[in-house]
């Protein structure tokens, strides 16, 4: 299937916002709206190619004050102005695509969820290891798993062929370490948690929540949003996939092939109005 990629410019509160189109010659109506043009290995080209060649139309785009964006560097509780005016975008460029699904990573992910229930043409969300900002939470939580490995000879191996070294890891340690005893001493977490659970209460359609088994990060969401997750997953409307060894960013070209493929199967489901159903993969620790 050929596809067409456009350069889109557009405005967000009297900024430049840049975007990519990646267009098919028969779209499917339900299009996915990706944040970040640009991630670790080029992950969100990949994807946008990925959903072109099986006929979903994609929109990516970076928030103001990054990339080559316009404007003030915004916190992820300021960028709905930046979400409202790419959806805006993408459906006067795509005249054929009337709903979008928006996948987000990390901060992406706790935008978009923030963002989509206010928003009727939001018909499904890709959460890939939502942000939560709970740095004395993740300090502690990477601690512990550098801790449980420290009888581990393999462990002791990876960091001595590494590039820092044993001294390069010993400073992450203490920067760790650091984090987590300046954390636990400074005023109460940031409301950001509160108001991603609220939002997780709220959405009325369904999402896919990817997680990375080797990010620290991950248990923390999960622990927070267990009782959310749960009653969504009661509902039929929660998917969660797990790539066990991932890293945050899906940097390796196998974790990326899966986050793809589950990705792009799911939004043909709902594209379809199909039951959302977790896809066959890989993942040993997929859930419906």
């Amino acid at each position: 299937m050929t596809a067409e990629e456009r350069l889109v410019i557009f405005d967000c509160a009297g900024n430049r916002l840049i975007g990519v189109l990646h267009l098919p010659d028969n779209p499917s109506p339900v299009g996915i709206l990706v944040i970040g043009r640009w991630s670790n290995d080029r992950l969100s080209v990949h994807f946008s190619r990925a959903a072109t060649a099986r006929g979903i139309a994609v929109f990516r785009f970076d928030f103001r004050g990054r990339g080559d964006c316009e404007g003030p560097l915004v916190a992820v509780e300021e960028t709905g102005e930046d979400l409202r005016s790419a959806v805006g975008a993408f459906l006067e460029q795509a005249p054929a695509v009337s709903k979008i699904v928006i996948f987000g990573i990390s901060e992406a992910a706790a935008a978009s969820l923030m963002f989509a229930s206010g928003d009727s043409r939001i018909t499904g969300l890709i959460l890939v290891n939502p942000w939560i900002r709970m740095e004395q939470a993740v300090a502690k939580e990477h601690i512990k798993q550098n801790l449980s490995r420290v009888l581990d000879p393999k462990f002791w191996d990876r960091i001595r062929k590494s590039e820092a070294g044993f001294l390069g890891a010993a400073r992450s340690f203490l920067v760790l370490t650091r984090s987590w005893i300046a954390a636990s001493t400074s005023r109460p977490e940031p409301s950001l948690k509160d108001k991603l659970m609220d939002a997780l209460g709220v959405f009325p359609g369904p999402l896919q929540i990817v997680l990375s088994g080797g990010d620290p990060a991950t248990a923390i969401f999960q622990e927070a949003a267990k009782h959310r997750l749960d009653r969504l997953k009661r509902e039929g409307r929660l998917t969660v996939m797990t790539e066990p060894d991932a890293n945050h960013v899906f940097s390796r070209s196998d974790w990326r092939a899966h986050l793809i493929e589950w990705s792009l199967d799911w939004t043909k489901r709902i594209a379809t109005g199909a039951p959302v159903l977790p896809p066959a993969g890989p993942s040993p620790n997929s859930s419906p």
